[in-house]
């Protein structure tokens, strides 16, 4: 009758019938709900994406920046920073996400290419379409040198060198100088960017119209979209489909933004590859962006064996960020960096990793699997979803491997959640640093292996607690809370910790066992409130020379919470991820920044 099926509901509808308030039920309790979404300077993915949703439904929701810019906060019926805002239906929703102009994820250098430039910057602007300079060309999309759209009844390339709106050129160009903004449209297309140089003052453009118009790629022979000794060169607003994306050597300055990569159960996504057969001493992939991309379904997942991963990158690879973006659902890492002993001359090691704001989940083996390389920097990510799938995994989130050296590995203010393990340091020869993070819901030991040192990090509702293994380390200014076993085993400096309800503990030397005062820990936010024991009780011995290094190799103060707030806010560093800050008014007045003279009383006129 109403189209209800559900243990009680035909019993209970003839009951309100038989007493006139069927009216009242179907008021009270709509069967659907809607999701607004409002963004400026972004968009708004919403997971399962659907007109309307019943009752009770959970919404994952994703942020997607513009050209130039990075998620801040949610506004309306949302709130805080998380990357992932996971949104129960129980009510019509008004959600606002709120971008800022790009900023680096915390502890992370900024690129020198690939984040802010635009095509616009061509604008006024003039061309050489073989006749001398002329203005560049707008078919309201911004300025172009060359249009292709395959689907125009007048596309042609005979004698059609650049194309335009009005005929088009039908496939991609043979050849682009420096400035050359080709505008793309429908597709699919075979396309192999070599020898594509622009320059820093004029880099060139290969790129759909925006996000809701992208061009569409499919694989040359071979199964890969290739890129090698090119330069300046920005690739925006397009689909791969069933195609790697394959980085060669002697290519420096690209960025990758604002694509969707699919490897359509059959392919990996991006590697950033050696040709052991064609490299020569010197040769490098350097100064790499991707950013704003959404990679998935590289391999096959769920499967009995791993198949390839999201991102791949080996040896004689430098500077590269991957920030912004979503990667899920592959079939082996979400990123993978190795050290390959088959390539001769014996390059390089990867070096100047960046791999920060982004949202991994559900792939087969790790969101990150780290092996032989150097200055590796994992930074705000939102890592869920790991488990032992495959024999050959594990089920933590990071992973930092014995295969080849590594050193200075940076794990720092990322979220890892509902996964077997978080971060797993097996045998690594450098041990990783691990500071500021957020672990929680996990099955098993939230830090596992042979870790660095462990500092500021909150660890709640955890299988096992962080398990150092041997050597010597600190772990200091640790919140650990609701923890069954284990819950700190190894380190020689285990200091200033705070502990409340768990398992036994061993040895620590200024610690506190007493409850933190969350803010609203059923809501996984892990700030403390003004009373917490937490405040001013850290240790700032080695965290401060830890900050000291950070700076001298990256350039950057590692001194903030997991928001970025700056540490300390009071006399000495706060135990956990989050450094308590009164949202108050200065007693002065005024705006002075000194946070002692902070306040809740409003000074008088």
């Amino acid at each position: 009758m109403l189209g209800v099926s559900c243990e009680g509901c035909e019993m209970k509808i003839r009951q309100l019938l038989m007493c006139g308030s069927l009216a009242t039920l179907v008021a009270a309790t709509p069967w659907a709900y809607t999701l607004d979404l409002v963004a400026d300077h972004g968009d708004v993915r919403a997971y399962p994406q659907k007109a309307d949703y019943d009752p009770g439904e959970i919404v994952r929701l994703i942020p997607q920046p513009d050209t130039g810019f990075s998620f801040s906060h949610w506004g309306g019926d949302a709130s805080g920073k998380r990357l992932m805002n996971e949104m129960t239906m129980d009510s019509d929703k008004n959600v606002v996400a709120h971008f800022e102009q790009w900023s680096p994820p915390i502890g992370i250098p900024l690129p020198q290419f690939g984040i802010v430039e635009n095509h616009t910057m061509y604008e006024d602007q003039h061309y050489d379409f073989g006749s001398g300079l002329e203005p560049y060309r707008d078919a309201g999309n911004g300025p172009y040198t060359h249009y292709v759209n395959s689907s125009h009844p007048q596309a042609t390339d005979v004698g059609n060198t650049f194309g335009t709106d009005a005929i088009p050129r039908a496939t991609f160009p043979d050849s682009l100088t420096e400035g050359s903004v080709v505008e793309i449209h429908n597709g699919p297309y075979e396309i192999s960017l070599r020898d594509v140089v622009g320059t820093v003052n004029k880099p060139i453009f290969v790129r759909g119209t925006s996000k809701s118009n992208k061009f569409s790629v499919n694989s040359m022979a071979g199964g890969s979209y290739n890129v090698m000794h090119s330069n300046y060169l920005i690739v925006e607003h397009a689909v791969f489909t069933g195609v790697r994306i394959q980085v060669g050597h002697d290519t420096s300055h690209i960025s990758f933004r604002h694509c969707e990569i699919d490897g359509n159960e059959t392919n990996p996504g991006v590697y950033l590859w050696t040709h052991k057969a064609t490299y020569e001493p010197g040769d490098l992939k350097e100064h790499i962006v991707f950013y704003d991309n959404e990679v998935h379904d590289c391999g096959v997942y769920p499967a009995s064996s791993e198949t390839y991963c999201a991102f791949m990158i080996d040896d004689a690879t430098q500077n590269v960020w991957i920030v912004d973006s979503h990667i899920y659902e592959n079939g082996e890492d979400g990123v993978h960096i190795l050290d390959r002993d088959s390539i001769p001359y014996d390059p390089p090691s990867a070096d100047r990793i960046f791999v920060g704001r982004n949202v991994f989940h559900h792939d087969i083996e790790n969101a990150i699997d780290i092996k032989g390389s150097t200055n590796v920097i994992v930074s705000q990510n939102e890592m869920y979803g790991y488990d032992v799938i495959v024999p050959a995994s594990n089920g933590d989130a990071v992973r930092v491997n014995d295969e080849g050296a590594q050193d200075n590995i940076w794990i720092l203010f990322n979220r890892i959640f509902d996964s077997k393990y978080g971060i797993g340091a097996y045998g690594a020869e450098d041990p990783p640093y691990i500071i500021g993070n957020l672990l929680h819901d996990l099955e098993g030991a939230v830090i596992n292996g042979g870790t660095g040192d462990v500092i500021g990090n909150v660890v709640y509702s955890c299988g096992r607690g962080i398990e150092a293994g041997g050597g010597s380390k600190t772990i200091a200014n640790n919140i650990v809370a609701y923890t069954d076993t284990n819950v700190i085993t190894g380190g020689s400096d285990v200091r200033n910790n705070l502990f409340w309800q768990n398992g036994e503990v061993e040895t620590c030397v200024d610690c506190v066992d007493g409850n933190p005062l969350f803010a609203a820990a059923a809501a996984r936010d892990f700030k403390v409130e003004e009373d917490s024991p937490a405040i001013d009780q850290g240790s700032a011995s080695r965290i401060e020379v830890l900050c000291t290094l950070y700076s001298s190799l990256y350039g950057v103060d590692l001194r903030k919470d997991f928001e970025g707030v700056a540490r300390p806010q009071g006399s000495e560093w706060d135990i956990g991820a989050h450094e308590f800050r009164a949202e108050g008014i200065f007693a002065d007045g005024f705006e002075s920044g000194d946070t002692q003279k902070w306040t809740t009383t409003v000074p008088p006129l």
